[in-house]
C-alpha cells in the first residue's frame, strides 16, 4: 500500500471514530468533546468533513456530559484492554479537561483510547499515532494512562521510555498552546492539600514518578496513605510505601556537608528525617534512615536513593537553605551571634539595628545520647520560683559557687581563662548532687537521684574518655555535669578529662579515608561529684590542681574547713530537710533565668566584658593577697574572677543588682577565693602522694624487715614483706638513708590511695630526688634482700628517701632531694647490687 492509500485509509476510521462518538453522545453516553474536535481537525479538505463538522456541533452543544474519577472502573478497563476485548465498550471523557461536561466514569476515557489503540493498523501512520498520544496525554492522573502507555507501546512494539517521553512532549505542547502552566504534578494537588508543615509552595513530583492511593482498613472515610510507583515495562514499581518529601536543604558550616530535611508520612501524620546527603546517595548507608521510621529497606533502598535524588533536582530552585549544627553554644549565623540552647534559639539584636527573625538553624545531634541530653534544655516553673531557690542559698558559699561556675561556662571563650571543674568531693548525704541540681536548674531540668526520672542534664561520669571528649564537643560553651566519678574504672581517664576540659580541644586523630579527623574545640565549664578526690587520678593530674577547685565535706560548710557554720549549725535531720528543699525547688523551677542572661550578655560588647573581667580578677588577687601570687593562686584567680563576673551578669539580668550589689558581691566570692587558697595550699600532687605514702609506711611498720614490730630474723609476716625499713643507698651527694619499698606493693598501695599512675610518680619522686636509683642511673627498682642471712628472700624494691620533706622559714614544706647520712648501722644497697643484678 503506498502512503497516499495508507493516509486515505487512516482519515476513513478517523471519521467512522467520530460518527461512533457522536452516535453514543446522542443516546446520552459521555464522551471525549476536545477529542472530538481534535480528530476533526485531522478531517479538514476532506468530503463530507463540514457535514460530519456541523453533526459534532450540533450533538456536542445538546450534550451534558461529565466525567469522575473511579479507580475500580479504571484497572478493570486495563484489565478488559489486556484480555483483549471486543470494540464498543463504552467510552468516555478524560478526567480534569476544562471541555468535558458533566459525568460520572472517568475509566470510559480509559476504554476510548484502548479504542482507539486497538483500531491502529499495523502500521499506523503519524496522523493516527499523534492522535492516540494526544489522547492519553490529555489525561491528568499518571497511574490511569499508565495502562494506555503500556498498551500503545505493546501495540506499536515500541519501548515503553520511548512512548511516556512521546506523551510527555505532546503535554508540553498543549500547555504551551493553551498558554497556561499545568500543576498538576504538585505535591500540594497530588496529596489533595494533605501536605506536609514546611513544605514550600509549588514542589513538584516529576516523572516518571506518580502517587498510588492505598486505604488503610477501618479507615475508608479518611485520606488515604499514598504511596511512590514508578513505571516498567509490563507493570508498576513501588518505590516507597509511603510519601516522602524533601523540604529543605541545610549546610552544616563545621563540618562543610550539606543534608537534607524529607517529610515522611507514616499511618496518616507526618514526621520528620533529616539525613546527611553522603547517606542519602548511598543505598547501603541510607539503611540507617530505617531506626528513625524513615520507609526503606534492602530491597527498595537503590530505587529511594534514584527517587530522592531526582525529586531533589527538579525542586532545587524551591528547596529552601538552613543551617544545620551539631552542638550547642555560640554561633555566628549570617553575621549575628547566636547561642543554640537545645531547641531554643538567642539571636543577637541585628548589627544594623534593622529588625530581623532568628537566623533558620535547625540543630541536630550526632547521637543518640547528644539527643536524650538536649530534650534537658528545657523549661519548669517560674522565675519568681527559681529566683526563690537562689535567695534560699544565698547563705551557703560552696553551693553557690557551683551554681557561678554553671553560669561561667558560656563566658569562657569571651575572657579568656581555660575552662575549669568544680568537683565536690565527699560521703553520701552531704548534698553534693543537690548543689549540683541547683547548677543545672539554671539552664533546664536536671534529673538525677530524687527528682522525676526523665531526660535531664546530668551524666555520669561512667564513660570512656573518648565519650567525655564527644560530650564537651556538643556541649561547647556549656556546663558538663558529671556525676559520681566513683563509677569510672580506669581512674586516668578522670585525669584526661579534666585536662580536655580545661585545653578545650580533643586529640587529633586519624579518619578512614585518611588525613584526620575533624578535631572538637570547646570552651566550658564542669560541676562534679564524688567520694572522693579527683586530683589524685594520676601523676600527671598535679596540674589539674589548677584546673580544678574541689570542696570536699559538706556543702552546707563555708569555704574555710573550722569556720563558723552558715545559718548556724544545722543538725543532722534539718541539713538533710533542707536538702530536700532545695532538690525540690530545683526539679520545679528550672531554665527560665537563662534566656534574660544570655540576653544580656549578648548585649554587652567584648571590650566591655574583657574591662569588667580585669576588674574582677584585680577584685580576687587583691582579696587573696601574697597566697594568689603562686602559679597556683594566679590561675585560679581567673576562676573565681569569671565566676564573680557570671553572677554579677545573673544579678542584672533578673534584677538583684540592687539587692546585692556588685561590689559586695565580689567582695564576698573574693574572700571564699582566700579561703579556698588557705585550706588548699599549692603542692603537687606527686609531693601529696610521697606524703601519704611514707604515712602509710609508718602504720605499717611491721611489714618491713627490720621495721618496729616486725619479726626477727628471716622470719616474714603472714601478709609478707612490704620493704624494709633501713637502707643506705648511694645518692648524688653520698649516703642516703632511705626505706625500701617492694615494686608490686607499691603501686597497690598508690591504687588504693586513688592515684592510678603509679609509674608516673616514681618517675617524679626520681627526678625530685625522692628516690634513688641504681647504681648505674638507668633503673628505678633494684633487688634488695629482705631478711639478714644469705638465703633470705629478696625482692625488688624502690629506694624512697626518708624524710624528704623539710619545712622552710615560712612553714612552706619543700624536698630537701635527699639527705646525705653517715649512719652505718643501716644496711648498705651497694653489697646487695654486688650479688645480684640490678633492675
Amino acid at each position: 500500500m503506498d502512503d497516499a492509500t495508507q493516509g486515505s485509509a487512516a482519515k476513513e476510521r478517523v471519521a467512522e471514530l467520530v460518527g461512533r462518538l457522536l452516535n453514543r453522545a446522542e443516546t446520552g453516553e459521555p464522551i471525549d468533546a476536545q477529542l472530538v474536535r481534535r480528530a476533526l481537525a485531522k478531517l479538514d479538505g476532506e468530503p463530507g468533513a463540514e457535514e460530519l463538522r456541523a453533526r459534532a456541533e450540533a450533538v456536542l452543544a445538546k450534550a451534558a456530559v461529565a466525567v469522575a474519577a473511579d479507580d475500580a472502573t479504571g484497572t478493570e478497563a486495563a484489565d478488559g484492554a489486556a484480555g483483549g476485548e471486543a470494540e464498543g465498550e463504552t467510552a468516555g471523557s478524560e478526567a480534569g479537561s476544562d471541555e468535558v461536561l458533566a459525568g460520572d466514569e472517568a475509566a470510559a476515557a480509559e476504554e476510548t483510547i484502548l479504542d482507539l489503540i486497538r483500531a491502529l493498523p499495523e502500521s499506523p501512520s503519524e496522523d493516527e499515532i499523534d492522535a492516540v498520544i494526544e489522547a492519553i496525554a490529555a489525561i491528568d492522573s499518571d497511574l490511569q494512562a499508565a495502562p494506555l502507555k503500556r498498551a500503545l507501546a505493546k501495540k506499536l512494539g515500541a519501548k515503553l521510555r520511548d512512548v511516556a517521553d512521546a506523551i510527555a512532549h505532546a503535554r508540553a505542547r498543549m500547555a504551551a498552546a493553551a498558554g497556561e502552566r499545568r500543576d498538576d504534578r504538585t505535591f500540594a494537588t497530588l496529596l489533595h492539600g494533605q501536605t506536609p508543615p514546611g513544605m514550600p509552595a509549588g514542589l513538584v513530583l516529576p516523572p516518571p514518578y506518580a502517587l498510588s492511593p492505598r486505604v488503610r482498613p477501618g479507615h475508608e472515610d479518611e485520606e488515604p496513605d499514598w504511596h511512590v510507583v514508578v513505571e516498567r515495562p509490563d507493570f508498576v514499581e513501588e518505590v516507597l510505601p509511603a510519601v516522602v518529601v524533601p523540604i529543605a536543604r541545610r549546610r552544616d558550616p563545621d563540618a562543610d556537608s550539606w543534608s537534607l530535611a524529607l517529610a515522611v508520612r507514616r499511618n496518616g501524620s507526618w514526621i520528620t528525617v533529616e539525613a546527611d546527603r553522603s547517606t542519602l546517595a548511598d543505598s547501603r548507608k541510607i539503611l540507617q534512615l530505617a531506626d528513625s521510621d524513615f520507609p526503606i529497606n534492602s530491597d527498595n533502598a537503590k530505587l529511594v536513593v534514584r527517587y530522592i535524588a531526582d525529586v531533589e533536582t527538579a525542586n532545587l530552585h524551591l528547596l529552601p537553605s538552613g543551617v544545620l549544627v551539631r552542638s550547642l553554644g555560640w554561633r555566628e549565623i549570617d553575621g549575628r551571634r547566636c547561642f543554640v540552647l537545645g531547641e531554643r534559639i538567642l539571636a543577637a539584636p541585628d548589627p544594623s539595628g534593622a529588625p530581623g527573625d532568628v537566623p533558620p538553624i535547625t540543630v541536630r545531634p550526632p547521637e543518640a545520647g547528644e539527643r536524650r541530653l538536649m530534650a534537658g534544655f528545657a523549661t519548669g516553673g517560674t522565675r519568681d520560683g527559681w529566683i526563690g531557690l537562689y535567695r534560699r542559698i544565698l547563705p551557703y558559699p560552696r553551693i553557690r559557687i557551683g551554681l557561678y561556675a554553671s553560669l561561667a561556662a558560656p563566658l569562657i571563650s569571651h575572657v579568656g581563662v581555660q575552662g575549669f571543674t568544680i568537683h565536690y568531693a565527699g560521703l553520701t548525704s552531704k548534698g553534693k548532687t543537690t548543689a549540683q541540681q541547683i547548677a543545672a536548674s539554671v539552664w533546664g531540668y536536671p534529673g538525677g537521684p530524687g527528682l522525676e526520672a526523665r531526660p535531664g542534664l546530668i551524666v555520669g561520669w561512667n564513660g570512656t574518655f573518648v565519650g567525655n571528649e564527644q560530650l564537651a564537643a556538643f556541649l561547647r560553651n556549656l556546663p558538663a555535669l558529671l556525676d559520681d566519678s566513683g563509677l569510672v574504672q580506669d581512674r586516668e581517664v578522670i585525669a584526661q578529662t579534666l585536662y580536655a576540659i580545661a585545653n578545650g580541644m580533643g586529640r587529633r586523630r586519624g579518619a578512614r579515608s585518611g588525613g584526620t579527623r575533624a578535631t572538637g574545640e570547646w570552651a566550658l565549664t564542669a560541676i562534679s561529684t564524688g567520694e572522693r578526690i579527683v586530683t589524685s587520678s594520676s601523676a600527671d593530674a598535679g596540674g589539674a590542681q589548677v584546673r580544678v577547685i574541689e570542696l570536699e565535706g559538706n556543702v552546707l560548710a563555708p569555704m574555710r574547713r573550722g569556720g563558723a557554720e552558715a545559718e548556724g549549725a544545722l543538725s543532722e535531720d534539718r541539713a538533710a530537710e533542707l536538702m530536700r528543699e532545695l532538690r525540690r525547688l530545683a526539679g520545679e523551677h528550672y531554665g527560665v533565668v537563662v534566656e534574660p542572661y544570655l540576653r544580656t550578655l549578648m548585649l554587652m560588647e567584648d571590650i566591655e566584658l574583657q574591662q569588667k573581667f580585669d576588674k574582677a580578677l584585680h577584685a580576687m588577687l587583691d582579696a587573696a593577697g601574697d597566697a594568689a601570687r603562686t602559679d597556683m593562686g594566679s590561675r585560679l584567680a581567673g576562676a573565681f574572677a569569671t565566676m564573680a563576673l557570671a553572677a554579677d551578669i545573673m544579678h542584672e539580668a533578673i534584677g538583684l543588682d540592687a539587692e546585692i550589689p556588685r561590689r559586695k558581691l565580689w567582695a564576698e566570692i573574693g574572700e571564699w577565693f582566700r579561703d579556698y587558697l588557705a585550706e588548699n595550699p599549692p603542692e603537687h600532687v606527686d609531693l601529696r602522694a610521697y606524703r601519704e605514702l611514707m604515712g602509710w609506711i609508718a602504720a605499717h611498720a611491721a611489714e618491713f624487715a627490720g621495721g618496729p614490730g616486725a619479726p626477727t630474723g628471716d622470719a616474714a609476716p603472714k601478709t609478707g614483706w612490704s620493704g624494709k625499713w633501713s637502707v643506705t643507698a648511694r645518692g648524688p651527694r653520698g649516703p642516703v638513708e632511705c626505706v625500701a619499698v617492694v615494686e608490686a606493693k607499691l603501686y597497690e598501695v598508690l591504687a588504693d590511695m586513688g592515684y592510678s599512675d603509679g609509674r608516673g610518680l616514681v618517675r617524679q619522686w626520681r627526678d625530685r630526688g625522692l628516690l634513688v636509683p641504681d647504681a648505674d642511673g638507668k633503673h628505678l627498682a633494684r633487688k634488695v634482700r629482705l631478711g639478714t642471712s644469705a638465703d633470705s628472700p629478696t625482692a625488688r624494691c624502690f629506694a624512697l628517701v626518708r624524710d624528704a620533706l623539710d619545712e622552710d622559714e615560712d612553714g612552706a614544706e619543700i624536698p630537701a632531694l635527699g639527705k646525705v647520712t653517715d649512719d652505718s648501722s643501716s644496711e648498705s644497697l651497694e653489697s646487695v647490687d654486688d650479688d645480684f643484678d640490678v633492675f
